[in-house]
């Protein structure tokens, strides 16, 4: 009798611990790693190549999804164009800051931020660029921003 009553508690321990386990997910948390900041550096670093060659249209595919439902592709070449007339032509660019963040497990993500200090033929500024990885393994640009005393002068 005993080895029923021992049994039936073994049982509903592991049926327990299965559904708890069922229930749970299992990431791991990586921040500031230099292999993500490489891997995010490439698509700023595609942009800026595009935006110097102004091959404007050719950026569009850097960008995600999510940025186009906010933003149309004729404000993000205004912007491109307003750049160009206001800053000048992209000169050179360097990394200030940088921030990464992937979660690798049950529910992986990842997202980018990178300033840089872009320095063009009439003034300089400040790019921030936002990235995230997206579910087909790709890295995307989610926003996109200037800040320049250029534009005011």
């Amino acid at each position: 009798m005993q080895f029923i009553k021992s049994f039936k508690f073994v049982c509903l321990m592991l049926l327990t611990a299965a559904i708890t386990l069922n229930g749970c997910s299992f990431n791991n948390t990586y921040i500031n790693r230099e292999e993500d900041k490489k891997d995010g550096e490439k698509v700023t670093n595609k942009l800026f190549e595009l935006i110097k060659a102004k091959k404007y249209n050719d950026t569009f595919k850097l960008y995600s999804n999510q940025f186009w439902a906010v933003t149309t592709k004729d404000k993000l070449l205004e912007l491109y164009t307003a750049t160009e007339n206001k800053l000048g032509d992209l000169d050179s660019t360097t990394v200030n800051k940088w921030e990464t963040r992937r979660v690798v497990g049950t529910n992986p993500s990842a997202e980018y931020v990178f300033a840089y200090n872009t320095k063009h033929s009439k003034y300089k500024a400040v790019e921030s660029i936002r990235l995230v990885k997206e579910k087909d393994g790709s890295i995307k640009i989610l926003a996109y921003n200037i800040n320049s005393d250029g534009f005011f002068k």
